[in-house]
C-alpha cells in the first residue's frame, strides 16, 4: 500500500503551499533569496532528468544476483523520486556555502570589487560565476596569516581550470591524500601553506599533465 501511495504522489504538481515554504526557508538562509533560487534552479536545470532503467539494466541486475526484484523496484522508484537529484543539490549547497561573494573578498584583501574582477581576469584569483555573480571559494584565502592567498594560486588556477568544476576542485583542495606524506596525510591546500611542492599538488589534479611536462623536460635536457 505504502508504494502504491508513494507513486499517486510521484505525478503530482508541487503545492502552492510547498512552493512558499520552500522559498520562506529560502528566505530565512539569505539575505539575498532571489539570487539562491536563481542560483539552485541553475544548477537544477544543468542536471541530467532521469531515465527509467530499461528492461536489460533490470536484467542484468538480476541476473548478477546482487538484488533482489524488490531491491531493484525500490532502488528504482527512489531513483525516480530525485534522490540523485537531491545528492546534486546538497553537494552544490555545500560547496556555495564554502564561497565568498566579491564585496566579502574585496573587504579581506583591501581592494576594490574592479580590482577584484582585474584580479580574477589575470587568473591570480579563483572565481565562479553562479547566477551571474561571482563566487570565490575559500580555499584559496589565507586568514590571518600576512599574505592572504595560498602559495601557488596563479599556478593552480592554471592547472585547474581546463577541466575540473569548481565544486571538484574546492572539494580535491581539502580533502587528505595519502601521496602528500605528513604525519597524517595533507590535504593538497595545507601542503601547500606548510611550503610544500606544487609539483606534488598538481600530480594530484593532473596527473596525465604532470607526466608530460616531466618527459618533455628530460626530451629538452
Amino acid at each position: 500500500m505504502d508504494d502504491q501511495n508513494d507513486d499517486q504522489t510521484t505525478d503530482t504538481q508541487p503545492s502552492a503551499s510547498s512552493i512558499q515554504g520552500f522559498v520562506d526557508a529560502i528566505r530565512r538562509l539569505t539575505d539575498d533569496p532571489e539570487w539562491l533560487i536563481v542560483a539552485l534552479t541553475e544548477t537544477l536545470t544543468s542536471m541530467r532528468p532521469t531515465v527509467p532503467s530499461t528492461e536489460a539494466e533490470v536484467g542484468y541486475l538480476l541476473s548478477s544476483g546482487a538484488f533482489t526484484p524488490t531491491q531493484v523496484s525500490r532502488i528504482s522508484h527512489t531513483v525516480a523520486r530525485g534522490a540523485l537529484t537531491l545528492i546534486g543539490a546538497e553537494s552544490f549547497l555545500s560547496a556555495l556555502r564554502r564561497t565568498w561573494p566579491i564585496e566579502q573578498v574585496a573587504s579581506y584583501l583591501d581592494k576594490s570589487t574592479d580590482d577584484i574582477v582585474s584580479a580574477v581576469d589575470q587568473r591570480k584569483l579563483y572565481a565562479v560565476e553562479i547566477a551571474q555573480r561571482l563566487r570565490f571559494p575559500v580555499f584559496q584565502f589565507n586568514i590571518g596569516h600576512p599574505n592572504p592567498l595560498i602559495p601557488h594560486l596563479p599556478e593552480l588556477i592554471e592547472t585547474i581550470s581546463p577541466q575540473w568544476s569548481w565544486i571538484s576542485t574546492a572539494a580535491s583542495m581539502e580533502t587528505r591524500q595519502a601521496s602528500l606524506v605528513a604525519v597524517p596525510s595533507q590535504t593538497p591546500r595545507a601542503w601547500l601553506l606548510d611550503g610544500g611542492s606544487f609539483d606534488d599538488v598538481k600530480q594530484i589534479i593532473d596527473p596525465a599533465g604532470s607526466l608530460s611536462s616531466s618527459s618533455q623536460h628530460r626530451r629538452d635536457s
